[in-house]
Formats: C-alpha cells, sequence, structure tokens
C-alpha cells in the first residue's frame, strides 16, 4: 500500500515505480499489485505526484528495499506507522527444508547511522512479534531478527 497526505487542491494522484507510471487515482493512496511491479531482494523507488488544477507537484520519491526471496519472515505493514508485526514465514521454511523449528528470539531496529532504535527479546519458541514504532521519525531502518543461531535482515519504512 502507498500513501501520501492529501494535498488540498488535488484532483488526481500519478503513482510511480523507478520512475514508470502505474496508476493514477483520485485518491491519496494506491494498492500496488506486486505481481509484474515490484520482486523480493530488490530496490525501487516509490514516487507520486500530486495533480490538479493548478499544475502538478513535485515527484518526490523514497527508497524501498523488498526482502530476500527466501526470508524467511513476513513483516507488514511496510510502511509503517505505529506497530511492525514480524511473522513466521512457513512457506518459506518449507522451501529451505530446515529441521528446525524457527522461531522469533530477538529484534532490533537500526537507523541510517548504524543506532538501536529498538531492541527486544522474546522467549524461546515465539513464532511471532511486535514492536512499536510510534515513536520513531519518518526513515529507513533496518530491521534484524535472530532465530537463535543467525541473524537476519531486511528494510522497513516509518512513516507517519
Amino acid at each position: 500500500m502507498l500513501s501520501v497526505d492529501n494535498v488540498p487542491g488535488a484532483t488526481s494522484y500519478e503513482w510511480y515505480v523507478d520512475g514508470v507510471l502505474k496508476a493514477t487515482t483520485i485518491r491519496p493512496s494506491y494498492n500496488l499489485p506486486m505481481n509484474g511491479n515490484v520482486s523480493c531482494g530488490n530496490s525501487y523507488y516509490f514516487g507520486v505526484v500530486a495533480a490538479g488544477n493548478c499544475g502538478n507537484s513535485l515527484q518526490p520519491y523514497i527508497i524501498a528495499e523488498m526482502p530476500p526471496c527466501e526470508f524467511p519472515y513476513t513483516v507488514s505493514p511496510n510502511p509503517s506507522s505505529d506497530n511492525v508485526r514480524i511473522e513466521i514465514n512457513n512457506s518459506e521454511m518449507a522451501k529451505a527444508n530446515t529441521k528446525k523449528s524457527a522461531e522469533i528470539q530477538e529484534v532490533e531496529l537500526y537507523d541510517k547511522m548504524g543506532l538501536i532504535k529498538r531492541k527486544q527479546k522474546f522467549g524461546k519458541g515465539q513464532t511471532a512479534a511486535t514492536i512499536s514504532v510510534v515513536a520513531l521519525p519518518n526513515d529507513v531502518y533496518t530491521l534484524r531478527i535472530f532465530d537463535g543461531k543467525i541473524w537476519q535482515s531486511c528494510k522497513i519504512i516509518i512513516q507517519h
């Protein structure tokens, strides 16, 4: 889901992925279909133009990195404004033919400067977790998840 604040006087919103127009809507939000538009493991620039009788706005972009295809967790919503939920992605675990039961033992959230902004530990056997991001400023963060043996990471966007 892509969304922006309502722009006064806007009659439509044009949604772009890597500079290519994907849709025009009358609402300041758009549910971008993943199929054929973005794929796992790649980085994308998402942009929007607010159009109205007085002209068009600038086209701001935000970069988003999709987690790798074999990433064993589902992280949502992304972007988020209040809470981020992390769950074991059982289909990816099955593809990896892992005999270990997946769990979430620890979660860390880093800013662009590499500073830890959130750190949370969980009990053994935890398969889902929620962390609050409501107090963090808008930005792109690195989310690291520890399963007891290895750390895996993905990018998340905080957008209030």
